[in-house]
């Protein structure tokens, strides 16, 4: 049952953000992966490089696809996340840190 003062979108904001920083993350790895398989060195039949061009083509489609997936979800949200910068920086820098990007990957 939603809460009263939030409505319906209290439980949609957060399921905006995880699809679509996950679909973002999809987007910006899954087609370089084929654009790029020459240069990846993949093979067929699923056209995935070997694990340490994978872990690159991963690690540098993670950010762009964190950013298009954020900025969806704070669309949908109707505020910014760099307004946290401006309200509570600890909280900005500890968001930013613990992201899977930053840390080197999903398991960094």
């Amino acid at each position: 049952m939603p809460h009263p003062s939030t409505g319906f979108k209290g439980y949609s904001v957060p399921v905006v953000y995880s699809l679509a920083i996950s679909v973002g993350i999809w987007a910006a790895i899954d087609p370089m992966r084929f654009l790029l398989r020459g240069l990846l060195r993949a093979q067929a039949p699923g056209y995935w490089p070997p694990r340490g061009r994978a872990t690159l083509l991963i690690g540098f489609g993670i950010t762009p696809g964190y950013t298009l997936g954020t900025f969806v979800g704070d669309a949908w949200a109707g505020h910014s996340t760099l307004e946290l910068l401006q309200h509570n920086p600890s909280r900005f820098v500890a968001l930013i840190v613990n992201r899977p990007g930053f840390r080197g990957g999903p398991l960094g």
